[in-house]
């Protein structure tokens, strides 16, 4: 069997079938010093940070931004492509991503509107009704997607990329279907559950190299007095089976205002479980109670665990934790936690994993936002099912305008005269208490008798006075404060608050979000883009001078007003071998520059004296090549 390639370049066009089936323009693995995946359950993001020399070869010359590095982790391939490159003048540092990432970066959704679907069939459909796929653009027809959530949903996408869609947005998929990203090769998944409980059981050890432990109390409860519609309770507490562990009861009252015994009062259309005696709601309530141990886990601490194995392989009690190598994303772990006596289910939230070892280098360990409350969650479900979903208010209002619109056919009385019309509720304007009046000037509603002044009107002039508006869509142009100084222009997408003595406060698109007072304008920076770059060498060793290297900044930052800020970062002294002569810096320039097609220009230059010899004739000399220089860029 022949060596294992770890790490192989590919073109940026290669398709699926090129990557996983081949090794691409060229094997990495004789130039990589440092190659480490990154993987995390609770945010899905998976990243590559890899360190490659400078070979003689010249294979560093072949890498660039957006090419695809594929990868062996754990006997499996793994697709990342490049965001970023900084070079030295002795290696290149690169940052990717995992290909299903920066496939679903750059895949835009114009208006799109899956509607009562699985999760399957909604990323599906994300998927293929993207402009990128619509287009036939390979990266967008090679990702994969799979999900196992059979909850139906209803979302709405409006001019934003799928990765925004997917989990970064108000109606995102993770926030309307749920679920965990597993990222594999060109499939993403988001499943119901991430990894399975494979039997992984160790011992929590105070002061063992390599294994960090942090356990918390806050928030445990062994003792539970629950708590139903009406102040309804039982006789006594609902205790924890591990209660005996803790030196001290920790005791809370938990409400499940669902749970309601029937009495006269109680209507046909009541909510919540209705039972017909006490016995029976206090048989529901410590079932409930019991839930929260035995489902929410309220009796255990919250722990984290970060197991490095590296120094952890130092110690004799290493044999007792090596299982945790085998470990996977989501997986189940089971640790005794000495300190208080009981097992805590935890599981495996990220990997770091080393590419050149093949081995998982670091795991981290958490039981946190694992269906974990203190409050019932039960009792949470209950009452998010009471609020109206995001139709729910305007039908509401329909039915409420309705409801008024057909009563008052009944109790009101229809008025005409050469003023104009009335329905009132009385038939003789001088006794009407409430009621409508029409003229040709407008329509209003009064409550505290004919001539009083109108809390809801409409003027020919387009003037609306209301209490409250509910609206499904509200269209127009431009939203207005009384005074003029504040409004809200719908075309442009411009908010703008101003003040008597000329300053505004203006947030724009097209102007960015800049204080305006006076004649004077003060931007507020929402962009930065930070870095450092090493200068090409000078042409002459001798003769001072600067030189420049670029910097290409992210798309964002195109045709936009920046401000460049720089300083050395790194200027070495130097032993010239051929002369027995030490050279250290003497003064140095840094400086930058807004140069064309969104890059910036650095420069500077460095002098070294002659510290050995300093009266040589080659005392002072110019090595630009040594010089690295910090910069931020905002905007």
């Amino acid at each position: 069997m022949g060596k294992r390639v770890k790490i192989s370049l590919h073109n940026k066009d290669a398709n699926k079938e090129e990557v996983l089936g081949g090794y691409g323009i060229a094997i990495l693995d004789n130039t990589c010093i440092r190659c480490e995946s990154n993987q995390t359950l609770d945010t899905g993001d998976y990243t590559l940070d890899c360190t490659f020399l400078l070979d003689k070869e010249g294979k560093y010359k072949l890498i660039e931004k957006e090419m695809i590095l594929k990868v062996l982790i754990d006997s499996k391939s793994e697709v990342f492509r490049i965001v970023s490159i900084v070079a030295t003048n002795r290696d290149l540092q690169v940052f990717a991503r995992q290909i299903t990432i920066e496939a679903t970066l750059s895949m835009h959704l114009g208006d799109v509107r899956p509607t009562n679907l699985s999760g399957l069939a909604s990323l599906l459909y994300l998927k293929e009704n993207s402009n990128e796929y619509k287009d036939g653009k390979q990266y967008a027809k090679d990702l994969e997607v799979f999900s196992n959530l059979t909850t139906t949903n209803t979302a709405y996408y409006n001019e934003l990329n799928l990765y925004k869609a997917l989990h970064d947005c108000d109606q995102s998929f993770s926030n309307r279907w749920g679920g965990e990203v597993l990222r594999e090769g060109y499939r993403l998944n988001i499943l119901q559950r991430v990894g399975e409980d494979r039997g992984f059981q160790v011992r929590s050890r105070k002061n063992l190299l390599g294994f960090e432990a942090n356990t918390s109390l806050t928030g445990v409860v062994t003792v539970i007095k629950p708590k139903g519609f009406d102040g309804i309770t039982i006789d006594g507490y609902v205790i924890s089976p591990i209660a005996d562990r803790y030196v001290e009861s920790k005791t809370k009252v938990i409400e499940y205002s669902d749970v309601k015994v029937r009495n006269d009062n109680t209507s046909e259309n009541e909510e919540g479980m209705i039972f017909d005696t006490l016995e029976e709601a206090q048989a529901e309530l410590i079932k409930r109670a019991n839930l929260e141990f035995s489902k929410n886990h309220i009796d255990e601490p919250t722990a984290t665990y970060n197991v490095s194995f590296v120094p952890l392989e130092q110690t004799e009690e290493y044999k007792n934790y090596s299982v945790l190598e085998k470990c996977r994303l989501g997986d189940t772990v089971h640790v005794f936690e000495e300190k208080h006596n009981i097992n805590i289910e935890v599981r495996c939230k990220s990997i770091k994993y080393n590419i050149l070892t093949q081995r998982i280098v670091e795991i981290g360990l958490s039981n946190q936002n694992l269906s974990k409350s203190i409050s019932s969650i039960e009792n949470i479900i209950k009452k998010l099912e009471t609020i109206p979903d995001e139709n729910g208010l305007l039908n509401e209002a329909k039915k409420q305008a309705s409801d008024l619109l057909n009563n008052g056919v009944k109790q009101g009385y229809f008025v005409w005269d050469t003023n104009g019309w009335a329905i009132m509720d009385t038939p003789d304007k001088n006794t009407a208490t409430k009621g409508w009046k029409a003229t040709l000037g407008g329509i209003g509603y009064f409550k505290d008798g004919f001539n009083s002044n109108p809390d809801i009107a409409m003027t020919m002039d387009g003037t609306i006075v209301a209490d409250f508006i509910r609206a499904g869509v509200l269209s127009g142009i431009l939203i207005q404060s009384d005074n003029g100084l504040t409004e809200i222009d719908l075309n442009s997408g411009t908010i703008k608050s101003s003040q008597p003595d000329g300053s505004e406060l203006v947030i724009s698109p097209q102007t960015g979000f800049y204080n305006k007072n006076g004649t004077t304008k003060r931007e507020y920076h929402h962009l930065q883009y930070s870095g450092y770059v090493t200068l090409p060498a000078h042409s002459s060793s001798t003769a001072g001078g600067l030189t420049y290297a670029y910097v290409n900044l992210p798309e964002e930052f195109r045709d936009k007003e920046i401000s460049i800020s720089v300083s050395p970062r790194t200027a070495d002294d130097y032993w010239d071998s051929s002369t027995q002569d030490m050279w250290v810096p003497k003064r140095w320039d840094a400086r930058a520059s807004k140069a064309s097609n969104n890059r910036i220009e650095i420069g500077g230059m460095l002098a070294y004296a002659n510290v050995t010899n300093p009266r040589a004739n080659n005392a002072l000399v110019y090595r630009n090549d040594r010089l690295t220089i910090n910069y931020t860029v905002v905007a």
